[in-house]
C-alpha cells in the first residue's frame, strides 16, 4: 500500500489569477525518496504545505490526498504533528528555543511525553545526528548548516513516517549542503523514512533519490526516475535540463550509447570510456579578462567586533574593487562575510581600519523581507522611485521595466510575503535596481533562483558591469560563481585569505570547485564550467529559448479605504466641534466642586456644570453621525456578508449586556468589593463564553489563537509605556480596532483579557473586574456596530466612536465605581454627580487620546489584520 496518493489535486490561493497547483497526482511508498523540483513559483512549497495539513494556507482546495489509507482531513493536529514532519528553508523560522537540548525536546514536549523518555529520545537523536559536542550549546552560537541540521533532528525525534523539506540547503554552504544532504539519505536508507524535498542545487541530491517529479506552474510535466527525466527534457529541449547534474549534460551533448552518469565518479568514468574512441578538444581554456576600471572600494586592516563576543568576527581585512567588475566572496557559513557587507554599506560601523568608498551604494540584503515595506509588490518598486523624489510621471515605466528585467510582472499585485523564495529574491533585486547604484552589494542573490532565471540574473549582472557599476557578491553558488565571475576571493576566519582571477581560483582548489572541474581535473585542470567541459569532450552546448514574461499593467488588491464627505456636512462637523471645545472651556472656567467630595453637596454651579458637559457629548454624538459615511468595500478585505445578527452573537449579547453587569452587581451586595478575585474569576469564565460560543462548530487554529494573543499583548505593552501618563493609553483603541477587525466577540476577550492581564502587572485589584467589563463591552459594541453596518472603518469615525466610548461606555461604568470603591456610604444622586463631574476632564482625556491612537494606527491595523485573515482564512 502506497504511504502517500495524491489525486487531481487543485488548489487556489484567495484572489489568486491562477491555480497554483492543477491537476496534480502523486503516488509514493514508504521508504521512497522523491525529488521536487521546477522554476520558482511553480508550486512546490505549495503542495509540501498541502501534504502537511497543519501549515496548509487558505485558499480553495480539490482532490485528494490519502496519507496511509485514508483522507489527510481524517486526522487530527495532533496525529499529522507525530506522522509528517517539515523542515522549512530558513532555520531562523522554524527554531523557537534558545539551547540545542531544548530544542530537542520541545516537540515531544508539546506531544505530552514523558521527561525520561524525552531525555532518552535527545540523547539517542543527538548520536544518530553527532551532535553530542554542541547538544548544550545557545542555538545562537550554531553555524547555518548546525541550524539547519538541529531543524532537521528536532523534526526526526518525534520519528515522523514523512519527511517534507522545503530548500533545506539554499542557505548553506556546498560543505554544509553536501554534509545535510548525505544525513538525509542515511535518514532514508537506514530508518526507512519517506522523504519528500523540494531543491533547485540538484548535483548531490539526484543520485540519491527514487523519483524526480518537475513542475512548472503547478503541474507535473516530467516525472520519473533521474534518467527518465533528463531523457525527456533533454528530448523536449527544455531548458529546465540545465538544471540536471554536470555529468548528465556532459553525456547528453555527445553522441553515445554509454548509460548516463549522473555523479562526478560515473561522470569521470564516462568520459575515461568516451575518450578512448574520441580525440578532445586540447584547446586552452582561458577567459577574457576585465579591464580594470577605477578603484571604488579600498579597505585597509578592517576590524569589527560584535558586543556579545570576545573577538573579532572581521579580522584586519584589506579588500580592493574596481568599476565595471563581479567580485565573489565565497566562503563557509558564519565566517563573517555578510558582516563584511553590511560594514561596506554602512549599515554597521568598523572599530578599526580603514573603508574607502567611491560611488553610491545599494544592498541586497540575505532576507529579501527586509526591505519590504508595502502591501502589493508595485507599491513596494514605486516606494523605491518615491524615495528617491523621481517625476512621478516615470513610475509607471521605471517599474514596468524593473519588473520584466526581473521577471516579476505577473506578481506587481501581490504582498511580497506571499511570494516564494525565488520570487521575493527577484522582487528584492528589482527594488535595488530602481536605486541606479554605482555599487552594488549581493548577499546570496542567487538563492532560490531557477536555472532560468540564473541564466537572466547573469545578463543583468553583465549589463551593469558594462555600464561601470561594480558588484561585490557573497555567495554558496560556486557553480554560478565560477561561471560569471571576474575575481573571487576566499573569506577565512575573519579575513580574505584568498584573491585571483576566477579560473585560477578554481581550479586550484580542491573542495571549493565545480563539479566540472571535479570531473575534467584528470583530463585539463583548467575547465571549471560545464560549457568548458562540454566543448572539451566536442560537444554540443544547448542554446535555449528564454521566454519573457509579459509585462501587463499592475492591478492593486488593496487600495486605501476612502471617504467621501459633502460639503454641508464637513461645515456642519467643524460647527459642532468648535461647540464642543467652547463648552469645554466654558466649563473649566466656571466655579469648581465642593473642595471636598466628602459631603457630596451639589451646588447649582455643578449642576450647570453637569449640563455643560451633556451639551458637549451632545455635539460629539452629532460629529459622530455627521462624519459616519459609508467607505469603499475592498473586495479582498471585506467579505459580504448578513448583518443580522446569528444566534450564537445573540447569546453573547445577552451574556455581555445582562449576565456580566449582573454578576458585578452580585458582587457588590453579596460579596463586597473586598473579595474583588472572586468576581475577577467569574468575569474571566463570562468573558470567554461569547469567544467559546463563537467556535462552538470549530475548533480555532493556532494562528487564530496567535493573533489574538497578540493584540491582547500589544495592549498590555501599551497600557505600560504610558503607564505615567493617567488616561493616556492606547488599550481602547486596539480593542475597538480588535472588534471591528476580529468580530465582537474577539473585542470583548481582547479588551477583559488586557485589562486582567495589566491589573496583575500593576496591582490595581479593586477595579479590575470592572475595567475588564467596561473595556470589553467597548469591543464588543464596535463589532457588532460595524456588523449591523451602523458604524464603518473610516478614521474619523472610529476617532468618533472611540471618543465617545471612553467618556460615556467606561466613564460612565468606572465612575461610579470609583464612589462604590472608595465610599463608606451608600450611593445617592449627589454622590453620583460628583464623582461624575470630577472624573469627566479625565475621561475627556480619555477619549482624545483613544482618538489620537485610532487616527494613526487604525489603517496599519486593518492593513496587518485584514491581509492575515485573507491569507489563513479565518474568523471571517
Amino acid at each position: 500500500m502506497n504511504i502517500l496518493e495524491i489525486e487531481n489535486l487543485k488548489f487556489i490561493y484567495p484572489s489568486a489569477g491562477r491555480p497554483a497547483i492543477e491537476g496534480f497526482s502523486l503516488s509514493a511508498k514508504k521508504g521512497d525518496f522523491i525529488v521536487l523540483c521546477g522554476s520558482s513559483g511553480c508550486g512546490k512549497s505549495t503542495l509540501l504545505k498541502l501534504i502537511d495539513y497543519i501549515v496548509k494556507p487558505a485558499g480553495e482546495i480539490s482532490g485528494a490526498i490519502n496519507f496511509c489509507g485514508k483522507s489527510i482531513t481524517d486526522y487530527t493536529n495532533f496525529e499529522l504533528s507525530q506522522k509528517i514532519g517539515f523542515v522549512m528553508q530558513s532555520p531562523d523560522l522554524q527554531i523557537v528555543t534558545d539551547k540545542v537540548w531544548h530544542e530537542l525536546a520541545f516537540g515531544l514536549e508539546s506531544l505530552g511525553y514523558k521527561s525520561d523518555i524525552i531525555k532518552k529520545k535527545c540523547a539517542e537523536i543527538s548520536a544518530f545526528f553527532g551532535i553530542e559536542n554542541w547538544y548544550n550549546k545557545n542555538v545562537s552560537e550554531l553555524s547555518g548548516g548546525q541550524k539547519q541540521l538541529l531543524c532537521l533532528a528536532s523534526v526526526m525525534v518525534m520519528q515522523p513516517e514523512i519527511l517534507l523539506l522545503d530548500e533545506p540547503t539554499s542557505q548553506l554552504d556546498p560543505i554544509a549542503a553536501s554534509e545535510f544532504l548525505s544525513i538525509l539519505s542515511k535518514i532514508n536508507k537506514e530508518l526507512g523514512t519517506t522523504i519528500i524535498l523540494s531543491e533547485h542545487r540538484l548535483e548531490e541530491i539526484l543520485p540519491v533519490s527514487d523519483k524526480v517529479i518537475v513542475m512548472d506552474k503547478g503541474r507535473i510535466i516530467s516525472s520519473g526516475t533521474v534518467f527518465e527525466v533528463g531523457k525527456k527534457l533533454k528530448e523536449q529541449n527544455n531548458i529546465y535540463f540545465d538544471a540536471m547534474p554536470c555529468a548528465m549534460k556532459i553525456w547528453a551533448s555527445v553522441e553515445s550509447e554509454s548509460n548516463c552518469p549522473i555523479t562526478v565518479n560515473e561522470g569521470k568514468d564516462f568520459l575515461n570510456e568516451y575518450f578512448k574512441n574520441h580525440l578532445p578538444n586540447e584547446t586552452e581554456f582561458s577567459r577574457n579578462s576585465v579591464l580594470p576600471g577605477n578603484m571604488v572600494i579600498n579597505v585597509k586592516e578592517l576590524h569589527y567586533k560584535y558586543e556579545n563576543q570576545t573577538f573579532d568576527i572581521i579580522n584586519g581585512v584589506n579588500f580592493s574593487a574596481y568599476s565595471g567588475e563581479l567580485f565573489c566572496i565565497l566562503g563557509g557559513n558564519g565566517v563573517g562575510k555578510t558582516t563584511f557587507l553590511r560594514l561596506l554599506s554602512g549599515v554597521i560601523a568598523d572599530y578599526s581600519g580603514d573603508i574607502s568608498v567611491s560611488g553610491k551604494i545599494s544592498m541586497l540584503p540575505q532576507n529579501p523581507k527586509t526591505l519590504f515595506l508595502k502591501n502589493t509588490v508595485y507599491e513596494d518598486l514605486k516606494d523605491a522611485l518615491i524615495s528617491q523624489k523621481i517625476n512621478a510621471d516615470k513610475y509607471d515605466d521605471m517599474i514596468a521595466d524593473a519588473a520584466k528585467l526581473c521577471r516579476i510582472s505577473e506578481v506587481l499585485d501581490r504582498h511580497p510575503y506571499d511570494l516564494s523564495g525565488g520570487e521575493q529574491q527577484r522582487v528584492a533585486l528589482a527594488k535595488v535596481l530602481l536605486f541606479s547604484p554605482d555599487i552594488l552589494l549581493l548577499d546570496e542573490p542567487t538563492k532560490g533562483f531557477d536555472v532560468i532565471f540564473k541564466r537572466q540574473f547573469a545578463q543583468i549582472l553583465s549589463d551593469l558591469k558594462n555600464s561601470g557599476v561594480l558588484i561585490v557578491m557573497v555567495s554558496h553558488d560556486v557553480e554560478f560563481c565560477a561561471e560569471y565571475a571576474d575575481r573571487c576571493g576566499m573569506f577565512f576566519n575573519g579575513e580574505i585569505i584568498s584573491v585571483s582571477k576566477t579560473k585560477d581560483f578554481f581550479y586550484s582548489n580542491g573542495f571549493y570547485t565545480t563539479s566540472a572541474n571535479r570531473i575534467a581535473r584528470d583530463f585539463n585542470k583548467t575547465i571549471i564550467t560545464t560549457d568548458e567541459l562540454i566543448s572539451f569532450a566536442g560537444g554540443k552546448i544547448p542554446k535555449y529559448r528564454l521566454e519573457e514574461s509579459k509585462v501587463h499593467t499592475p492591478s492593486i488588491n488593496y487600495p486605501q479605504p476612502k471617504m467621501t464627505l459633502p460639503l454641508w456636512r464637513k461645515i456642519l462637523s467643524g460647527f459642532f466641534g468648535a461647540v464642543a471645545l467652547s463648552l469645554l472651556v466654558f466649563a473649566s472656567k466656571s466655579e469648581n466642586l465642593a473642595e471636598e467630595l466628602g459631603d457630596f453637596s451639589v451646588s447649582s454651579a455643578d449642576v450647570k456644570k453637569l449640563f455643560l458637559y451633556g451639551a458637549v457629548l451632545i455635539a460629539v454624538i452629532f460629529i459622530a453621525f455627521l462624519t459616519n459615511v459609508k467607505e469603499i468595500t475592498l473586495k479582498t478585505k471585506r467579505r459580504d456578508f448578513d448583518k443580522n445578527l446569528s444566534a450564537r452573537s445573540k447569546v453573547s449579547t445577552l451574556i455581555v449586556l445582562l449576565l456580566i453587569p449582573l454578576t458585578i452587581y452580585l458582587s457588590i451586595f453579596c460579596f463586597g468589593v473586598k473579595n474583588y478575585y472572586i468576581t475577577a474569576l467569574i468575569l474571566i469564565v463570562e468573558c470567554s463564553a461569547p469567544f467559546v460560543i463563537k467556535f462552538e462548530n470549530r475548533k480555532p487554529s493556532a494562528r487564530e489563537i496567535a493573533i489574538i494573543a497578540s493584540l491582547c499583548a500589544i495592549g498590555i505593552a501599551g497600557r505600560s509605556v504610558f503607564y505615567m501618563l493617567p488616561q493616556f493609553k492606547p488599550v481602547m483603541a486596539i480593542v475597538i480596532i480588535s472588534g471591528i477587525a476580529l468580530g465582537g466577540e474577539v473585542g470583548f476577550l481582547v479588551g477583559s483579557v488586557t485589562m486582567f492581564v495589566s491589573n496583575m502587572l500593576y496591582g490595581q485589584g479593586p477595579w479590575t473586574p470592572f475595567q475588564m467589563f467596561a473595556m470589553g463591552i467597548i469591543g464588543f459594541l464596535a463589532g457588532i456596530l460595524y456588523k449591523k453596518g451602523i458604524i464603518g472603518r473610516g478614521r474619523l469615525t472610529l476617532a468618533v466612536f472611540g471618543f465617545i466610548s471612553a467618556v460615556v461606555i467606561y466613564g460612565g461604568i468606572m465612575n461610579p465605581v470609583a464612589a462604590i470603591v472608595w465610599a463608606n456610604q451608600n450611593l445617592n444622586r449627589e454622590m453620583l454627580i460628583s464623582y461624575y463631574l470630577s472624573g469627566f476632564p479625565f475621561d475627556v482625556v480619555h477619549g482624545v487620546s483613544t482618538a489620537l491612537f485610532i487616527w494613526f494606527a487604525a489603517d496599519s491595523f486593518f492593513e496587518k489584520t485584514d491581509r492575515i485573515k485573507l491569507k489563513y482564512g479565518f474568523i471571517n
